[in-house]
């Protein structure tokens, strides 16, 4: 007869087996590979420019473009590789289009648009439905800036706040504990801001040393209840739940590249030292998550000067999983605009030389699902 301790130490160990086997097995669901390629987006007979300033993913399966020359958005299907839908905008006129424009997003067959000066939406059609200025949508606080917005429902939407101290490289300690969030209701104007404040890696407290200008400037999405957000100066990932209102940080840490860029001096931006600082060190892309499968990804690039006085950037795509685990890294052997966009598991990067009169031509990488060995 086994003695109550053998009894036990086995049934320890079994459970240990199985722990160990399901988290094997739960690892080995997660595991994936990343493969290259190149996808061509046909836009016809449409004279379009090869150097396109704005495009985003919008919805699951459509890529939108703002075309600078014909000054108008295109839609493409990303299934059919196809154009789908051109969508003209008024230049001129009371709804005229004001450049440039900071985030669009298409809702309910409507277009929204925020651009320097207003927060508009047009349907498919290109006809202006309504129109805010910025002095209804924020109150016009000139200590601040405007230029990323998530629709939380047809009704409400959450905007960020950028402090224009960063942007010029004032002196900050007066605005540590400012709100970097706001949600504005359609029907109602300014909801609230979001108890959310800039975090202590901006170096804010100081007012000689921290990062400025487009280094400074958050961009964020909605993911499962949550604000995510990132810095180009950080890996990291600022995480707000906004149900429970807590806040955390993840380390989404690069095992290729620092992980934080060197601060700055306030005093170099109106100097040529501003110039070889932004020409320097590393910086990370915005975050991008792909609705379908909640894979994120981002371009980090990194500025080296060799021995020998050569300069270099090079360019690498991370991936991350939907829990915000890094599961990739690879580097970038082509030249591609450093925002990715991320559909159906296929990361889209915009190659700078476009060859090809008629289309646009995108290096591609697609996340497979391994099965478990």
């Amino acid at each position: 007869m086994r003695s109550p301790v053998l009894i036990c130490t086995y049934l320890l160990f079994q459970l240990f087996l199985f722990g160990c086997n399901k988290q094997d097995n739960e690892v080995g669901q997660r595991v994936t590979s990343l493969s290259k390629s190149e996808v061509t987006l046909d836009h016809g007979n449409l004279l379009l420019n090869s150097q396109i300033n704005s495009r985003s993913i919008v919805g699951i399966d459509s890529m939108l473009f703002l075309d600078p020359g014909s000054q108008q958005f295109i839609l493409f299907d990303l299934k059919t590789k196809k154009h789908l839908l051109t969508i003209p905008i008024a230049v001129a006129g009371p709804d005229f289009f004001d450049f440039p424009i900071y985030d669009v997003q298409i809702e309910a067959n409507n277009l929204y648009v925020l651009s320097k000066s207003f927060f508009s939406i047009y349907n498919l059609s290109g006809e202006n439905l309504s129109r805010l200025g910025k002095d209804e949508i924020d109150g016009y606080n000139l200590d601040y800036k405007t230029s990323d917005f998530q629709l939380v429902d047809s009704d409400s939407i959450i905007f960020n706040r950028i402090p224009m101290k960063l942007v010029y490289g004032q002196p900050t300690s007066s605005i540590i504990d400012s709100s970097i969030f706001f949600t504005y209701s359609q029907k109602h104007g300014l909801d609230k801001n979001l108890d959310i404040i800039s975090p202590s890696e901006a170096l804010l407290a100081d007012d000689a040393e921290g990062y400025f200008q487009d280094f400074a400037k958050h961009t964020f999405l909605l993911s499962n209840d949550s604000i995510i957000y990132t810095y180009p100066f950080t890996s990291k990932t600022f995480i707000f739940d906004v149900g429970s209102g807590k806040y955390h940080v993840k380390e989404t840490n690069s095992n290729l590249v620092p992980n934080t860029r060197k601060p700055a001096r306030s005093q170099i931006i109106p100097t040529p030292d501003w110039i070889k600082y932004v020409y320097s060190d590393v910086k990370y892309s915005p975050l991008e998550q792909d609705e379908a499968s909640g894979f994120f990804a981002r371009v980090v690039y990194e500025f080296k000067t060799e021995p020998d006085g050569k300069e270099y950037n090079t360019k690498y795509l991370m991936v991350l999983d939907s829990e915000l685990n890094v599961i990739h890294e690879v580097e970038i052997d082509e030249l591609v605009w450093d925002k990715p966009l991320i559909s159906n598991s296929i990361i889209y990067l915009l190659k700078v030389n476009q060859s090809k009169e008629n289309a646009y031509q995108f290096l591609v990488y697609q996340i497979k699902n391994q099965s478990p060995e």
